[in-house]
């Protein structure tokens, strides 16, 4: 796998999942490394290797700068952010969907330039159009990407029983559960995940929340958005819970899931395969399965 980057500027805007305010972003070409000295930026990120293309995923927001890294993941319970380095600075909320798309489209190398807003721009709560756009642009080889050295099974835990499981292997396969008091399970099950079948298969998949879910966040004032076409929404009708529009996918919560653990993942500074095995995991676990990634990376040492 190469190492790539986006061949010219695309811009994306859209409301914020969460804040509903307008966002608004352009994901621009990486940096020459006579740019990066000139403007004093330290692509290498990783430190782990005097070659530019070690790590090429940087957020720039109201002069901050905001390496793609798992040791700049802002804790939250329903979406991925990133802090900047040092203090101050917004965190920069709802990465996932756009990193999910970078990934369809074999981008690790740009920059994302944030103009409005704390949040990436959400369009529909899929990654589908943003992938769209990125792949349209086209992309520009650059060197041989790393490999994650996965020589033994990875595996993250919760106290409530839920987990993710990477075994080592030449493909990457993801089985995924799904369980959740209002909607049930679901379960997927991918034999062999490719960009370009997951561009069909998992991109088109919403973000979804239910009524109640909607409201808990309302009241505790980390929801303002009141605009269903930005994620699906399911409600309760007649003794069952049915979504505001039809589900893209039998499977969909699912697929979503799928969706959110690619995206949160990309974050790691290399490429990685492996048999996945996750059981109702959600951003916390993804969060805490890129940090095990970058402990193999990067000998035992987290940025």
């Amino acid at each position: 796998m190469n190492s790539a980057t986006i061949s010219h500027g695309v811009g994306f805007s859209g409301r914020g999942l969460f804040s509903g305010a307008h966002c608004s972003c352009k994901i621009r070409p990486a940096l020459s490394p006579e740019e990066c000295e000139r403007g004093g930026i330290a692509y290498d990120h990783a430190a782990s290797t005097a070659e530019f293309a070690a790590h090429g995923i940087l957020i720039e927001h109201e002069g901050y700068r905001y390496p793609a890294l798992p040791g700049r993941y802002l804790e939250l319970p329903n979406c991925t952010a990133l802090l900047p380095p040092g203090e101050g600075g917004p965190p920069l909320l709802v990465i996932e969907h756009v990193f999910c798309a970078l990934w369809a489209a074999g981008i690790d190398h740009c920059r994302i330039v944030v103009q409005e807003g704390t949040e990436l721009p959400n369009h529909d709560g899929s990654a589908l159009t943003l992938y769209s756009e990125i792949a349209t642009a086209g992309s520009t080889a650059m060197g041989p990407r790393r490999q994650v050295p996965l020589e033994r099974a990875l595996r993250v835990e919760d106290d409530h029983g839920n987990f993710i499981l990477v075994e080592p292997d030449e493909k990457l396969s993801i089985d995924y559960s799904f369980s959740h008091p209002e909607l049930g399970e679901q379960r997927v099950a991918f034999a062999q995940v490719t960009r370009e079948w997951a561009s069909e298969l998992i991109l088109p998949a919403r973000t979804f929340i239910t009524q109640r879910e909607g409201e808990a966040l309302s009241a505790a004032g980390l929801l303002k958005n009141t605009h269903s076409e930005d994620a699906l929404v399911i409600r309760p009708l007649e003794g069952g819970m049915v979504p505001e529009s039809p589900l893209r996918f039998p499977d969909e919560y699912a697929r979503h899931k799928v969706l959110d653990l690619i995206g949160d993942l990309y974050i790691v500074p290399a490429e990685w395969t492996g048999r996945v095995t996750a059981y109702r995991s959600g951003h916390r676990l993804n969060r805490m399965l890129a940090r095990e990634m970058m402990k193999l990376l990067q000998g035992n040492t987290v940025p």
